[in-house]
This record gives C-alpha cells, structure tokens and sequence, in this order.
C-alpha cells in the first residue's frame, strides 16, 4: 500500500532511464523511418514541404549537436529533435557529445 511518499533514488533512476530509452528510440526511429518521412522526393507522400526539408537538414548540418542538446530542456521540442536529428543524417559521434548515452 502506498503511503505518499517517494523514495528519491528510485524515482531519478527510473526518469533517467525513461529519458534516455526515449531520447535513443526517438533518434533510431529518425534513422530508419525519417527518409521515407521527410523524403522530398516523395513529391505529395511527403508529410513536409521539400523546402523545409531542406532547411531543417542545412539547421542540422550548422548546428546539429547544440539542437539537440537545447531542445533537452523545451517541451514539445524534444521528442521533434531527436527524430529530425536521426531522419537528417546526424552522426550518433555529433550527437552523444551532447547525449552520451548513442553509441558512436
């Protein structure tokens, strides 16, 4: 039975853990799903415009590594970077600088 109480090191493992199980699918998930998503020449099956394909891989390429590091701490951001991060071409090296956890 519960008695409203919380044991602190449990619950840091546990949301440590959860973090990074999400953060390393969301970014494998980016590199094997993310061409046939943000594919531009997918032409209509597309679900983003060629252009901002364009732009977001150009953000990516200048500055991959501190996206994702930032976008850590931005709610709504996050699950976005991760998987833009897989789906351009990111080299798990770039990124586990910043997210040690991806293997290079």
């Amino acid at each position: 039975m519960w008695d409203g109480t919380i044991h602190i090191i449990p619950a840091i493992i546990v949301t440590l853990a959860g973090v990074l199980i999400g953060d390393t699918l969301l970014f494998y998930f980016g590199r094997k799903l993310g061409l046939m998503i943000v594919d531009p020449r997918a032409g209509d099956r597309s679900l983003f415009k060629p252009a901002r394909v364009r732009r977001t891989r150009a953000y990516f390429r200048k500055f991959g590594s501190r996206i994702v590091f930032f976008a850590r701490f931005v709610a709504g951001i996050r699950a976005v970077a991760f998987f833009m991060a897989g789906a351009t071409g990111m080299s798990t090296a770039g990124s586990s600088c910043w997210t040690p956890w991806l293997p290079s």
